[in-house]
């Protein structure tokens, strides 16, 4: 690829002969000769930022289809919180989706780990030593399993604490083991097995030299048990003291024989906070592609070129640069096209059937364009196409009409008629369209993707392709240029030399 000019001659006589300055003449003559393949440079710095410009345009767009996509869940609307009236007793929450209950709650028992200790007190020992300083007679290196998980130990370079926090770490042996310093089982080891219930277990088999049951006296062990608990006056046994029922997971704490009670119900705020988290997001979006759309266009400011630049100082190019690449967007179609359709997707009523079919507008919910008076008077305004909330009238929706708040964003249609589906559902396939027709038209902001087909790109391409043929063309006529002012100073200096030899032979 040819990319600047450069003379492909070999020889060239610059002025000895004629005194004139040939490389300053050559130069002025290309200046005119090179705004051609200026004006190729500047179209071509022009759709590069085009593409830049679209391709922000597209990250945005992709930010809000995500959102447009989990508000198409119902899921999002389901959101569910747990409460407990006496959280000694008993521990909730909720998944979306948990069935709306209250759960009585009252603990017999809780589940406990199969646990195996030693049968007599080593307090005297210090685990902080040697297992070979504490054991005098424990040597050379021994090996032991813990539900079917080998150990290796070599008791001169390990301490009694490392060794049992080995064994700890060990996520499949799943047994916690440590020296309990204080409580019921004070000066002995313990091994506690990680899940609990009847169905828990610490299988040993130790080594021919018994450490754990010989040294340590591992040899009583205490099954463990599962919790026994009453939930709405029917018990039940759990294998452990989290559980989880109809989508809400209890974690019992160990008050007994206490009555707790544990109410899940819609969680209103959370799903609040998720509609006015996609309204913010819809309207951040809106205001950049108006903004985009109506930014001013210059067209006095070109793209600089490399000999524009040299005699401008940096502050200079900064302010020209920003004016050049205004308004690459402005009146876009892609993106005025997607701006009106989004307005429309909001605006459009949603085709209800039943009791609650009024509820099919988005005013009916608390969410509005143009101005908004609030309880104290004061005036919102909303502005190209911006939606506004009514908190109040929004979350009395939530409360008593879940079902229609569903509807509105999330329902769909059989018959592929926008006019029956939810506002979720309609903005995602707008966004999908405007998405598809940016990467048509700017491909995809993305490093992975070597292979950019779209429209601006191979128009960047053939540009490419013109401003090599056109240097070099500008090359050749240089080199042309250069052979002339060569020849005339080949006869110049071939003239000079004649009239000194003429003028020697007539002083002579």
């Amino acid at each position: 690829m040819v990319t600047s000019l450069t003379s492909s001659s070999s020889s060239r006589i610059v002025g000895l002969a004629s005194g004139m300055d040939i490389d300053q003449m050559v130069s002025d003559l290309m200046k005119a000769a090179r705004k051609p393949l200026d004006k190729l440079y500047q179209e071509k710095t022009l759709k590069e930022w085009k593409k830049e410009d679209y391709r922000t345009m597209n990250t945005q767009l992709l930010a809000l289809r995500t959102e447009a996509s989990n508000m198409r869940l119902q899921g999002t609307y389901l959101a569910r919180k747990a409460s407990s009236s006496d959280e000694s007793v008993v521990t909730a929450t909720s998944a979306n989706n948990a069935t709306t209950a209250t759960y009585s709650i009252k603990i017999t028992n809780l589940a406990t780990s199969t646990i195996v200790q030693s049968s007599s007190d080593i307090s005297n020992i210090d685990p902080t030593k040697k297992i070979s300083e504490i054991f005098t007679d424990v040597t050379g290196e021994f090996s032991f399993s813990i539900n079917g998980q080998e150990f290796t130990v070599d008791p001169a370079n390990k301490t009694l604490n490392s060794f049992l926090n080995e064994i700890s770490s060990n996520s499949k042996a799943g047994v916690t083991a440590f020296f309990a310093s204080s409580g019921t089982n004070q000066g002995k080891i313990v091994l506690m097995s990680k899940s609990t219930g009847s169905t828990s277990s610490i299988n040993l088999v130790d080594s021919t030299n018994s450490f754990l049951t010989g040294k340590l006296g591992l040899n009583t062990t205490t099954p463990g048990s599962d919790a026994t608990v009453t939930i709405n006056g029917i018990e039940t046994k759990q294998s452990s003291n989290i559980f989880t029922i109809n989508g809400t997971t209890f974690t019992l704490k160990g008050k007994l024989d206490t009555v707790s009670t544990v109410s899940v119900v819609q969680d209103s705020d959370a799903i609040y906070n998720s509609i006015k988290s996609f309204v913010d997001k819809y309207n951040d979006v809106i205001d950049k592609l108006n903004t985009e759309v109506r930014e001013k266009r210059y067209r006095d400011y070109a793209p600089l070129t490399s000999e524009q630049k040299e005699d401008m100082k940096d502050e200079e190019i900064k302010l020209w640069e920003e004016k050049a690449k205004s308004g690459m967007l402005r009146s876009d179609p892609i993106l005025t096209n997607c701006i009106n359709k989004m307005r429309f997707n909001w605006s459009q009523t949603v085709s209800f059937t039943g009791v609650n079919a009024d509820y099919n507008q988005m005013s009916e919910f608390g969410i509005n364009t143009g101005s908004y008076v609030d309880e104290d008077g004061n005036v919102t305004l909303g502005e190209e196409g911006k939606l506004i909330i009514d908190e109040a009238k929004l979350k009395k929706a939530i409360n008593e009409h879940p079902q229609e708040v569903i509807d509105f964003f999330t329902k769909t249609s059989d018959t592929d008629n926008e006019s029956e589906m939810g506002v979720a559902q309609r903005l995602y396939r707008t966004l999908n369209t405007a998405i598809n027709d940016i990467i048509d038209q700017a491909g995809i902001s993305n490093s992975l993707s070597q292979y950019d087909n779209s429209y601006l790109a191979k128009a960047i391409e053939d540009l490419d392709e013109r401003i090599d043929a056109k240097t070099e063309s500008l090359n050749d006529l240089e080199d042309y240029y250069y052979s002339k002012f060569t020849a005339m100073e080949t006869a110049i200096q071939k003239y000079n030399t004649q009239s000194a030899w003429l003028s020697q032979q007539f002083s002579s």
